[in-house]
């Protein structure tokens, strides 16, 4: 507790500030996402080694992409090693596993999400995370299964003692090289249980020909559409130009993402394209960009004369369509 508290004293002033401004300008996320199923506490995730022994590959690949899109921060892999070291510790240590245990379970509830999911469904059952969605500052960590990182610190712990407890006794009743050997082959038996035998990758191609026709200078911003944030930050920090979708904010306030509606694109169900118009020249949003593909690998021509109707195409290729807001 002494390290953890030397440790924060640093970042105290900037945890002030954050928390400042996250009152003064409400800024809250639209809600907490990703959260952690508890079906998978004891299912290998799918690049370990055994995925297929364990039918895991397929069971993620049936359910789990069904309902969640984010795949790697929806699984909480406890390791079958470890779990007999952090049981061996808590037999062992009663008192004094009570506190990593009260720590672990406090972070990993949180990361269980607004709502608990079993096995790719997601309940109805509220958790204590629900409350985090209206408490500024902490409701901008939008992702909860991130805190699990923070349950596998105090589970890594527990672990530690464990396997401690069991060389002492090994070393007591044996020799020391047989102490060590053990101990080496329970670190690479450790090593293998979570090591993934692939890290997938999404290639993405930023080098589009829009990109090319747009005016030089960077005092403008450029609203994607349809709406997929997480792709545009790569796009804005290739081409270096302000965008809406970039979640890279100037200003200490809700980023323009977040005052108009997400669903515009679908043509304009919740804000109509005279308003969207208004709203986007007051931000200095000069031009829209509606990317056809990759994003959905099809063209969609309705939603491109929907936004002719009040914005201005200039361009027009097999991949894009440029419109100019003012």
């Amino acid at each position: 507790s002494q390290v953890v508290a030397l440790g924060l004293l640093p970042l105290l002033p900037l945890i002030f500030i954050m928390m400042k401004e996250s009152i003064k300008y409400n800024l809250t996320h639209s809600g907490i996402y990703y959260p952690l199923d508890i079906s998978h506490f004891f299912m290998v995730f799918p690049e370990h080694f055994l995925s297929n022994w364990f039918g895991a590959r397929a069971f993620y690949a049936q359910r789990f992409t069904q309902v969640y899109s984010n795949l790697g921060e929806g699984i909480f892999y406890l390791g079958y090693v470890s779990m007999p070291l952090v049981l061996i510790a808590t037999l062992h240590l009663k008192k004094q596993s009570k506190k990593y245990w009260l720590a672990f379970l406090f972070f990993l509830t949180i990361a269980l999400g607004p709502k608990l999911a079993i096995a790719g469904f997601q309940t109805n059952i509220l958790m204590p995370t629900k409350l985090l969605e209206i408490a500024p500052f902490f409701s901008q960590a939008r992702v909860a299964g991130r805190w699990f990182i923070l349950a596998y610190l105090f589970w890594g712990i527990l672990a530690g003692f464990g396997l401690k407890i069991c060389l002492e006794k090994l070393n007591k009743k044996t020799s020391k090289i047989i102490g060590i050997t053990v101990a080496v082959f329970v670190y690479i038996l450790l090593f293998l249980d979570y090591y993934p035998t692939s890290i997938p990758s999404t290639r993405v191609y930023t080098n589009y020909p829009v990109y090319k026709i747009l005016p030089q200078s960077n005092d403008y911003g450029i609203y994607n559409l349809p709406v997929l944030p997480h792709l545009y930050m790569i796009h804005q920090t290739h081409h270096e130009k302000p965008m809406v979708s970039g979640y890279i904010s100037r200003e200490m306030k809700k980023s323009l993402h977040h005052r108009i509606s997400l669903k515009t694109w679908n043509a304009g169900v919740k804000v109509p394209l005279p308003k969207l118009k208004e709203e986007l020249t007051k931000s200095n949003v000069k031009f829209i960009i509606y990317h056809k593909l990759p994003l959905y690998r099809k063209v969609i021509p309705k939603h491109i004369e929907f936004y002719s109707q009040v914005f201005k195409k200039v361009y027009e290729d097999t991949t894009h369509a440029l419109f100019k807001v003012y």
